[in-house]
């Protein structure tokens, strides 16, 4: 149990955290640079790249390392529409709510 952890557990959940924080900084820094719709893509590329860098570092079959580069790109997207868009509301951990500033309600309006 302990080896499954450390060899894939583990890298898997910091990969996705590195490929989450990535795509969050492209979108804090350039807001337009990536359409939402290629952000996913963004990420399972960013799971490839790191894949390849685990080749060199990690005894493991190539197929191997691919696979754990997907499963670290799909948690990473999982997690930002779980925690982000699920239970957040779309607002950002850090940063301004989705769309822009927060609307305040007018003394007219009932909600």
């Amino acid at each position: 149990m302990e080896q499954l952890l450390y060899t894939w557990i583990l890298p898997i959940v910091l990969v996705a955290a590195l490929i989450g924080l990535i795509v969050w900084i492209a979108k804090v820094k350039k807001p337009n640079a990536i359409p939402p719709r290629y952000r996913a893509m963004l990420a399972a590329l960013l799971g490839q790249l790191a894949a390849g860098f685990a080749v060199i570092f990690v005894e493991r079959p190539i197929i191997a390392n691919m696979i754990a580069g997907l499963f670290a790109a799909a948690l990473a997207v999982l997690g930002h529409d779980v925690i982000v868009e699920g239970v957040r509301g779309g607002r950002e951990l850090f940063g301004p709510a989705k769309g822009g500033t927060e609307r305040k309600p007018s003394d007219g309006d009932t909600g």
